[in-house]
């Protein structure tokens, strides 16, 4: 098994640490995922964009940049308490250029970060070569992975055969006392995070939450503890099997 070729290929000439593995379609669709860290990574939102073509993050440029040009310190922030270093406006001027003339890519920003998911290799290569700062993560399959990835959409590939079988992802409504209860009581047939049991019994919220179950028969019993509030089931596949 191996990297995809042209990844490898900027790893060699970067001596860049090997990219994270995809080991599932990144929101169901997506083979390849970068990471950049930047202090402008949010004027990228896509809800920001009216009119589908970065306005907004090319209006919040425009200003920058007159700043810089006029040698200003570059602020950012409700209270303008952020200070923004050359570089990263130089990464998020590139950033747009880039994206603006993209096509099949999601952005998701979270703070200072800014992720775009895509399948075109290209693009996520464009982007992490000609960031200066270098503050990139990058997730591609194995060559060997592609084809399978893109014909199963809710399987996460793991090294081992898995004890439980299935992750399984909540929705938006509370959680019952029922379901924490059964899942404390069969830690034998499930695994769950300490904080997704207390909101459990505290009928609380568990959206985005899961736990992992053992096999189908378990699936069918979370299934009726958790009513209709389940938005993801993906079964752990061995790479071997």
């Amino acid at each position: 098994m191996r990297l995809n070729t042209v990844i490898k290929s900027r790893l060699k000439q970067q001596q860049m640490s090997q990219p994270n593995e995809t080991v599932k379609l990144h929101y169901g669709k997506y083979l390849y995922k970068i990471k950049i860290i930047n202090q402008l990574g949010s004027i990228f939102r896509t809800e920001f964009q009216r009119d589908g073509k970065l306005g907004y993050a090319r209006k919040y440029l425009n200003e920058y940049n007159s700043d810089a040009g006029e040698g200003r310190i570059i602020k950012k922030g409700r209270f303008f308490d952020t200070v923004i270093l050359q570089e990263e406006l130089d990464d998020a001027n590139y950033i747009y250029k880039v994206l603006r003339y993209a096509k099949n890519y999601l952005v998701r920003c979270e703070y200072n970060t800014l992720i775009v998911y895509s399948n075109n290799l290209n693009l996520i290569n464009k982007l992490d070569s000609g960031i200066k700062s270098h503050n990139c993560e990058i997730w591609a399959p194995l060559d060997v992975n592609i084809d399978y990835l893109k014909q199963n959409k809710n399987i996460i590939l793991v090294d081992n055969p898995p004890k439980l079988k299935y992750k399984v992802t909540f929705g938006r409504k509370k959680s019952s006392p029922a379901l924490g209860e059964w899942l404390i009581a069969n830690t034998d047939k499930s695994k769950a995070g300490s904080v997704f049991l207390r909101n459990c019994q505290d009928n609380g919220w568990i959206n985005g939450q899961y736990v992992y179950v053992r096999d189908e028969k378990v699936l069918l019993l979370i299934n009726m503890l958790a009513g209709d509030n389940i938005t993801k089931i993906e079964e752990l596949v061995c790479r071997t099997s």
